[in-house]
C-alpha cells in the first residue's frame, strides 16, 4: 500500500473531520465535520464538488452507503438520521430521541440499525416511497437494550449483528427471518462478552475466502483483540497507545491500526506480529520526524481497494493498494550480490553477499511477511576438502626422506591453501537453484563454485559425478541451524566444487 493523497481542511473547513466514506455512485469522497457540515470532492481532480452546512447542526458521526438505491445515510449528534439521494440532496430526516453514534444496514432484514447512548435502535421501512423512487424509513423504531454506554461500533455478517461500545462490551445478536414488527423485538440478543477493560472505539469484520470471518476490536485500553464470530478470543495485541481506528485490508491480509502514531501500524492478525517495518514504502512516504500528526480513523473501501483515514491535523489521507509495489521488505547487514529462489512451496530464497556469507530465507507458515534467516557455512569444510585431497595425493609418500615429489606437492598445496583463504571477503557473483536435484549453486569471484544439497538423493548424484569425472571433491557437513538435527543424520550438507590452476599443476605430479 502507498499513500496517494493527503488533503488538509477539506473544502477549507476549519473544523475537524469526524466521518468519511467513499461514494461509489459519484466516485467521490464524502466527509462529515464537527460543525455538522457535509462536503465531497472528486478524487481525480481533488476539487470540492459539494458542500452542505444547513442539514446537520451537530457533529457528523458516521456515514452509510445504501447500495441498492445508491443513497447515502448520515447520522449526527444532533439526534438526526438523514437520507441523501445520489445527487446528495436530502430526502428524509428522522428525528430520534438521542445522539446517533453508529449506523448499519441489515440487508437480510432490510432494516437500519443505529447505535445510541445505551442501546441499539431498529428502523424498518415505512412502506412509503419518495418522489425519486427511494423507499422511506419509518419514523418509529424498536429499542433493544444491552449496553450501558455509547454504542460506537456496529457490523454484521448477515447471520448476526455485532455491537460494541464504551462500556467495553461486545454483544452478538441473532438475526431472525421474521419481518419488522412493533409488537415484538426483531432481533434476539444471543450473548455478550466483556471484550475490553476500557471503551471499544472501533471494530471491523474481516472476511477471508479460505479462513472464514472474524472480528477485530480496538479499545482505549491500548489493545486490539481478534475474535471468532462465535465470541472466542483468538489474539490479544498490545499496541502501546489508545486505539482509535482499525481496519482490515484483504488484498494483503493485514490489520491497520491507528494508535497515536503518525502512520498506521500494521499487524499480522493470525500471529499478532507488528510488521510495519516490513512495509518500507508505506512508512518511508509517511514518516515525519517530530511531526505532531496522529492517525485517528481508518476504513477500507473495497470498491477502490483504498484505505481512508483521518488525522488530528484535520487531514484526510488515502492509501491505495498497488500491485507494482513490494509486498514486504527484508533487511540484510551487507550488500546482496546475487539471489535465487525455489518454485516449490514453501518458497525458499537464497542470497549471496559481499562479505562472503550465504543466507537462506524461509517464510513462516503463519506469517506471510516474516522470514526466518539461516546462514550457510563453508570455510571450515573448504579446509577439510583441501586437507583430504592433500592426504589422498601425497599421503602414501610421507615418511620418505629427500623425496622431491613430496616436497613439490606440499609446496603446491601450501600455495593452493593460501590462495583459497587469502580472500577475506569472498563475494558471490551468481546463484542457481536446481529444482530437480534440490541443489543450491553459488559461484564466487575467486573462481570457485559452492554447492549445498538438501536431501541424500542429491548427494548420491554428485558422488556418481565424482566417480565419472574425477574432479569433484566433496564433504558432508551440517550447516548452521537453529534446530537440533538427529545424530549422524545431517539434514543439509555442503559440497565444494573446484577446478583451479593449482589442481592442474598437482595433476602433473601424480604421474600415470
Amino acid at each position: 500500500m502507498e499513500r496517494i493523497l493527503t488533503r488538509r481542511d477539506v473544502g477549507g473547513n476549519i473544523r475537524g473531520i469526524t466521518a468519511l466514506i467513499y461514494h461509489p455512485a459519484r466516485k467521490e469522497i464524502v466527509a462529515g465535520f464537527e460543525d455538522g457540515a457535509v462536503k465531497s470532492w472528486d478524487f481525480d481532480s481533488d476539487k470540492t464538488v459539494f458542500s452542505c452546512t444547513d442539514v446537520h447542526k451537530g457533529s457528523v458521526t458516521c456515514f452509510l452507503y445504501w447500495s441498492r438505491w445508491r443513497a447515502l445515510i448520515s447520522a449526527s449528534l444532533d439526534y438526526q438520521i438523514v437520507c441523501w439521494s445520489a445527487q446528495l440532496a436530502p430526502l428524509q430526516a428522522i428525528q430520534t430521541s438521542g445522539p446517533i453514534h453508529s449506523i448499519l444496514w441489515c440487508n437480510r432484514r432490510n432494516e437500519l440499525i443505529a447505535g445510541t447512548s445505551q442501546n441499539i435502535s431498529v428502523f424498518g421501512l415505512s412502506g412509503k416511497v419518495h418522489n425519486s423512487g427511494m423507499p422511506l424509513l419509518s419514523n418509529q423504531w424498536v429499542t433493544i437494550p444491552g449496553h450501558t454506554d455509547i454504542v460506537k461500533c456496529l457490523t454484521t455478517d448477515d447471520t448476526r449483528i455485532y455491537s460494541a461500545g464504551y462500556d467495553g462490551m461486545l454483544i452478538f445478536y441473532d438475526i431472525s427471518l421474521s419481518s419488522f414488527s412493533m409488537k415484538s423485538l426483531p432481533m434476539k440478543k444471543h450473548y455478550m462478552v466483556k471484550a475490553h477493560d476500557a471503551g471499544v472505539s472501533c471494530m471491523v469484520l474481516a472476511r477471508e475466502h479460505d479462513a472464514g470471518s472474524w472480528l477485530a476490536t480496538g479499545s482505549f485500553d491500548q489493545k486490539v483483540k481478534v475474535w471468532s464470530c462465535d465470541g472466542k478470543l483468538l489474539m490479544d495485541i498490545q499496541c502501546g497507545e489508545k486505539v482509535t481506528g482499525v481496519t482490515f485490508v484483504p488484498d494483503t491480509r493485514i490489520l491497520w491500526v491507528a494508535a497515536g502514531t503518525t502512520t498506521p501500524t500494521l499487524y499480522e492478525p493470525k500471529t499478532g506480529d507488528n510488521i510495519s517495518d516490513y512495509n518500507k514504502i508505506l512508512h518511508e512516504e509517511d514518516h515525519c520526524a517530530g511531526c505532531a500528526r496522529k492517525v485517528l480513523q481508518l476504513q477500507y473501501e473495497p470498491e477502490t481497494r483504498q484505505v481512508l483515514g483521518t488525522t488530528n491535523q484535520k487531514e484526510c489521507c488515502v492509501w491505495k493498494y498497488s500491485t507494482s509495489n513490494s509486498i514486504c521488505t527484508q533487511y540484510c547487514d551487507t550488500l546482496v550480490d546475487t539471489l535465487t529462489y525455489t518454485n516449490k512451496i514453501p518458497i525458499l530464497i537464497f542470497t549471496g553477499h559481499a562479505d562472503g556469507s550465504v543466507l537462506k530465507w524461509e517464510r513462516l507458515q503463519l506469517n506471510t511477511f516474516l522470514y526466518s534467516k539461516e546462514q550457510f557455512t563453508y570455510k571450515d569444510k573448504l579446509m577439510e576438502a583441501l586437507l583430504q585431497e592433500k592426504e589422498e595425493l601425497i599421503g602414501h609418500t610421507s615418511g620418505i626422506s629427500n623425496n622431491p615429489r613430496q616436497d613439490a606437492l606440499e609446496q603446491a598445496f601450501e600455495k593452493k591453501i593460501k590462495s583459497a583463504f587469502e580472500v577475506v571477503n569472498r563475494s558471490f557473483t551468481s546463484s542457481l537453484f536446481i529444482e530437480s536435484e534440490d541443489l543450491l549453486l553459488m559461484g564466487s569471484q575467486d573462481g570457485r563454485i559452492f554447492v549445498w544439497g538438501f536431501d541424500m538423493d542429491a548427494i548420491r548424484v554428485l558422488e556418481e559425478m565424482q566417480k565419472s569425472s574425477g574432479t569433484l571433491q566433496s564433504t558432508i557437513s551440517e550447516t548452521t541451524t537453529t534446530g537440533s538435527p538427529e545424530k549422524n543424520k545431517p539434514d543439509k550438507y555442503a559440497i565444494l566444487l573446484q577446478l583451479t590452476r593449482e589442481e592442474e599443476e598437482l595433476e602433473k605430479w601424480e604421474g600415470p
